[in-house]
């Protein structure tokens, strides 16, 4: 009672409900809504079958008969729960298939029917990449490669930040690279040949022995 002032009485189109067959359930869809749809739960059917039937195989049967989508299909299945076990083939037949049979239902009876053949989420995904690619143009670049052009966009580069301070002019080196010293040249000297002095500072300089004589 409570239900039905919630839901209301069937006009026009019929009410559909999902059940899990208990007797005040069903007695109480026949007095209030007696044009309605009745469906039987698969989990409460399936639970209070394998309790009497636990063979995995009959199981399986089980779920083939009640996703059977035509009659022939459906015999079949039930024969073969026929073979397997007598007893469970006739407690089956104890429940009408149009409650519990994909068979048996209402073709009218949708829920969330799908319109396109892709799901509504991606069918809208692909309808508003569609809408931006209205001003792409793909120019063939050999093979299975293309060049996109987009006329409706315009890209220019970022505007190039200048860092305070002087700028490094010098090339970040490696880490295994031997650290650079200050100078940008290496001294040689004239007379010996070697890095790191000049003909001034050499040892071998006569002017430097010299000095070094008058002074001693």
């Amino acid at each position: 009672m409570h239900l039905f002032e919630h839901v209301g009485k069937e006009e026009r189109k019929r009410v559909c409900f999902i059940s899990d067959r208990q007797k005040g359930v069903l007695i109480g869809l026949e007095n209030f809504w007696p044009r309605a749809w009745n469906r039987y739960c698969y989990r409460h059917i399936y639970a209070n079958f394998k309790k009497d039937f636990p063979a995995l195989q009959l199981r399986s049967l089980f779920w083939a008969a009640a996703k059977s989508s035509n009659l022939i299909e459906f015999n079949a299945v039930m024969s073969q729960i026929k073979a397997v076990d007598l007893v469970a083939y006739s407690w089956l037949l104890g429940i009408p298939s149009k409650h519990w049979s994909r068979h048996g239902f209402e073709e009218s009876i949708k829920v969330d029917h799908w319109a396109t053949t892709l799901p509504p989420a991606i069918h809208k995904r692909l309808e508003d990449i569609k809408k931006e690619a209205r001003h792409i143009i793909p120019i063939w670049a050999g093979e299975d490669e293309y060049e996109v052009k987009d006329i409706s966009r315009h890209y220019i580069p970022p505007v190039k930040n200048r860092l305070p301070g002087r700028p490094k002019l010098a090339r970040r080196r490696e880490a295994d690279e031997q650290k650079r010293d200050g100078r940008s040249t290496r001294v040689k000297c004239g007379l010996c040949r070697q890095c790191g002095h000049n003909k001034r500072s050499c040892s071998r300089n006569p002017e430097n022995i010299n000095k070094r004589t008058r002074y001693e």
